[in-house]
């Protein structure tokens, strides 16, 4: 099993992101999954991620807006490997495109470095594929 991978078998998802919050050094960790609006709780010093299944050439629009500051990063596992082809710091708002380069598991995430809780609200959509020439 590989630590920090999104899986969407529940109990093995609740170990990996406590088994995360161990080795970060994390209080806490909230997680969420699918295409849609969605809503989550980033606590003091923890992360949420909200993690899709995309093929590759899909790609999907995201935006969110965050109550205070956090880190955020789209990222997906390789073997043992974590690649993070979007990253921005201290950021309270964001909106991009991201297009998947092979069939994988991607998550978005936020952290929360500093002091107090934040609410993270936003959307991710699934766009449809592009065609090919």
């Amino acid at each position: 099993m590989v630590i920090g991978a999104c899986d969407d078998r529940p109990m093995q998802k609740g170990l990996i992101f406590s088994a995360m919050a161990v080795l970060l050094g994390t209080s806490a960790v909230t997680a969420s999954t699918g295409w849609g609006p969605f809503q989550l709780k980033v606590p003091a010093r923890g992360f949420g991620e909200h993690c899709v299944e995309m093929a590759a050439g899909r790609s999907m629009r995201y935006d969110f807006v965050s109550a205070a500051e956090v880190d955020f990063n789209i990222h997906y596992h390789r073997a043992s490997e974590v690649f993070f082809p979007v990253k921005q710091s201290g950021v309270r708002s964001s909106r991009g495109e991201f297009i998947a380069p092979h069939d994988d598991t991607y998550c978005l995430m936020w952290e929360r470095t500093g002091e107090g809780e934040t609410s993270v609200t936003g959307s991710i959509d699934e766009t449809p594929k592009r065609a090919t020439r």
